[in-house]
């Protein structure tokens, strides 16, 4: 027997069981269903998303506070929603990326003066810096 069967078999089953009840039982039944969905049409009060340790059930916890309202509605957010942390983690990951390549740049530079320093310190003729060779070194040297 498949679903669909045994959803019908069930509803076949009360329908048969509701034409036997005596009154006063149908109308017990029909005043739980009647208080039922009003309370499930209530709406209800949310959980607070923080509460304190030790803190009985009805507390509110740190939800009462206003200082801390934004901070639980973003952890709500944070919680439901994929697409936020997916592009929090993208952005971090390229805040990352431009502050390794930051430094690198300011790292070569720093290495490029550090060479123009030694060069311009040392006693060379100016004719060194015309060789062909004199590039050469200068790479070979800074490795």
């Amino acid at each position: 027997m498949n679903e669909e069967n045994w959803g019908t078999f069930i509803r076949q089953h009360l329908d048969q069981a509701i034409r036997y009840t005596p009154p006063e039982a149908s109308e017990r039944l029909a005043k739980a269903r009647r208080e039922a969905l009003l309370v499930q049409r209530q709406p209800s009060q949310p959980e607070p998303a923080v509460r304190l340790v030790g803190a009985p059930a009805g507390h509110k916890g740190l939800a009462g506070h206003a200082a801390v309202a934004p901070l639980l509605a973003f952890a709500a957010l944070w919680q439901r929603s994929r697409s936020l942390r997916l592009t929090t983690a993208a952005l971090v990951i390229i805040l990352g990326m431009a502050i390794a390549s930051h430094f690198k740049t300011n790292y070569d530079i720093e290495r490029q003066a550090e060479l123009d320093i030694a060069l311009l310190v040392e006693d060379l003729p100016p004719a060194i810096f015309y060789d062909e060779g004199f590039d050469g070194w200068l790479v070979y040297s800074s490795l």
